[in-house]
């Protein structure tokens, strides 16, 4: 028992997850519709439990929350908030359950949380994942947040024409939704 619910471990958890939604998809999105409207509140374990189910039931509402949540938290620098919600993407990316417009904001969150604590090359490898997601599904907020990232990420490495490059790109896409919204 676990915060006023019961709590499976997370190895359980995530493997029985695997295994309803590759074998009964619209089972899985049922409860983890049901899920993510049972976990509401302000808490940040409610708000990523929130996230975490509805990136697999209702994947366009849950990458706006998501991208809101990480934003506002990195923000307002509440690393311990941020690191609970890094945890949880990790999982749901290591997992293959979501669209790829889930995986994209998830990967572009869990590089923004990790940035100073993981591998360069790591690192790249996300954001870049995450641009051939964004570009695949054609988000341009998307797509404007994975090369803003991927600017600092070759900034990081030295590569300062390719950074720039990044950064016009980030730059286009912006002016680009800015036009049509």
């Amino acid at each position: 028992q676990s915060r006023s619910a019961w709590n499976v471990h997370e190895v359980t958890r995530l493997a029985l997850r695997q295994r309803l939604a590759h074998a009964h998809p619209e089972r899985f999105r049922a409860l983890s519709t049901r899920a993510a409207a049972l976990v509401q509140g302000d808490e940040p374990t409610q708000r990523i439990e929130h996230v975490y189910h509805l990136l697999t039931s209702a994947p366009d509402e849950g990458v706006v929350q998501l991208r809101a949540l990480w934003k506002k938290w990195n923000r307002l620098a509440k690393l311990q908030s941020l690191q609970a919600l890094g945890k949880s993407l990790d999982e749901l990316c290591g997992s293959e359950l979501h669209v790829p417009k889930a995986r994209a904001y998830a990967l572009v969150a869990v590089a923004v949380i990790r940035e100073d604590r993981i591998a360069l090359r790591r690192w790249e490898e996300m954001v870049r994942e995450a641009v051939t997601l964004m570009t695949q599904v054609n988000d341009d907020v998307g797509l404007a947040d994975a090369y803003l990232l991927l600017g600092r990420v070759l900034r990081a490495q030295g590569r300062l024409a390719d950074s720039v490059s990044a950064y016009e790109d980030a730059q286009k896409h912006i002016e680009r939704r800015a036009a049509t919204d």
